[in-house]
C-alpha cells in the first residue's frame, strides 16, 4: 500500500500462482428515475435533423447496394463514421488546416501513408476535414 502527500493512496494486489480465485467486482446501478424519459415536446425530430451535425452520421453497417463509394470504402477500412475517418486522420493534417490547399495536400499524403485504399475519395475527405477544421468558404 502506498499513500502519498496529495491524499490519494494505491492499493495493488497480484494473483499468485497457486491462488485458485480471482478478483472480481460487484457493481450495481438504481437510478431513481427514467433516464430517458422525454416529454412529448422535446422536438426530438427538430433537433436531430437540424443541429446535429452531419459529420458525425454513422453508415449503416452494411451498405446498401446504391451507398456512395467513399462509404462502402470505410467500410472495407472498419472506419463506422465519418467523424472517426476525420479522428484518424487529424493527427496528420491538423497542422495543415491553414488554408484549403495546405489541407488538401496534408490529406492526399495522409491517406496514402495511412489509408491508401481511401485515396481516390480525397476530395470528398478534404471536404469533410475542412469543414471540421472550419476552413469552409
Amino acid at each position: 500500500m502506498e499513500f502519498g502527500f496529495g491524499g490519494g493512496f494505491t492499493v495493488t494486489r497480484a494473483k499468485g500462482k497457486d491462488s485458485s480465485r480471482s478478483f472480481g467486482l460487484a457493481v450495481q446501478c438504481a437510478p431513481s428515475g427514467d433516464l430517458q424519459g422525454r416529454d412529448e415536446n422535446d422536438n426530438f425530430d427538430d433537433f436531430y435533423n437540424k443541429v446535429v451535425d452531419p459529420l458525425c452520421r454513422v453508415p449503416a453497417p452494411v451498405p446498401p447496394p446504391g451507398a456512395p463509394p467513399l462509404e462502402k470504402a470505410m467500410r472495407a477500412e472498419n472506419i463506422a463514421s465519418n467523424y472517426e475517418l476525420i479522428k484518424r486522420l487529424e493527427p496528420y493534417v491538423k497542422t495543415a488546416a491553414t488554408s484549403a490547399s495546405a489541407l488538401a495536400t496534408a490529406t492526399r499524403d495522409a491517406l496514402a501513408a495511412q489509408l491508401p485504399e481511401l485515396l481516390p475519395h480525397s476530395a470528398e475527405i478534404t471536404d469533410y476535414l475542412s469543414r471540421y477544421f472550419g476552413l469552409e468558404d
